[in-house]
């Protein structure tokens, strides 16, 4: 868990991946205005996929510049959908707002219309199509405008690959 100030971290990623920096500052001053769209379009592409463990954190505790406060409290890092889909398990388990009669357990995220038998699932809808379940256990639904996603929570890692596939498609715009 990094606590740092938003103005610190841009800073030292200037002196870092200075293309980054200048990539991120730009995307965020076009915010909040007609051109961001475009901007974001534009620039986000271009910029470098990298961690900030790898970019900031690893760099800076080299020099001295992190330091490490041990605490002790409940922690998942909200990585990928099954993490996600846990999470609001979590909360709604602990809401006591559980399961259905018949045993589906269904999280709906965004606009998406949801019906379920026998299901435990997480839907990510984005479009007004309605979505039906029958006997599914363990999966993930992203539903946008271009693409429908369907994975199964157990392999959720592997996500990367598709999106790799995609890209040797030309389909990147997909993700």
């Amino acid at each position: 868990m990094f606590v740092v100030r938003a103005s610190v971290l841009l800073d030292e990623l200037a002196a870092q991946i200075p293309p980054l920096a200048r990539g991120v500052r730009e995307i965020a001053a076009a915010h909040g205005t007609e051109d961001y769209d475009e901007v974001l379009e534009r620039i986000w592409p271009q910029l470098t996929a990298i961690a900030i463990d790898h970019a900031l954190a690893e760099p800076l505790a080299a020099l001295g510049k992190v330091a490490v406060v041990p605490t002790d409290f409940d922690w998942d890092d909200v990585g990928d959908f099954a993490a996600l889909a846990r999470q609001l398990r979590e909360k709604r388990a602990a809401s006591s707002h559980g399961t259905t009669d018949d045993g589906s357990d269904v999280q709906v995220l965004g606009g998406a219309g949801v019906d379920a038998i026998s299901s435990r699932a997480t839907v990510y809808g984005s479009t007004d199509r309605h979505i039906a379940l029958v006997g599914l256990d363990g999966i993930s639904i992203v539903d946008t405008e271009d693409a429908l996603l369907v994975l199964a929570d157990e392999q959720a890692q592997d996500l990367s690959a598709l999106v790799a596939r995609l890209d040797a498609r030309g389909l990147g715009h997909l993700r």
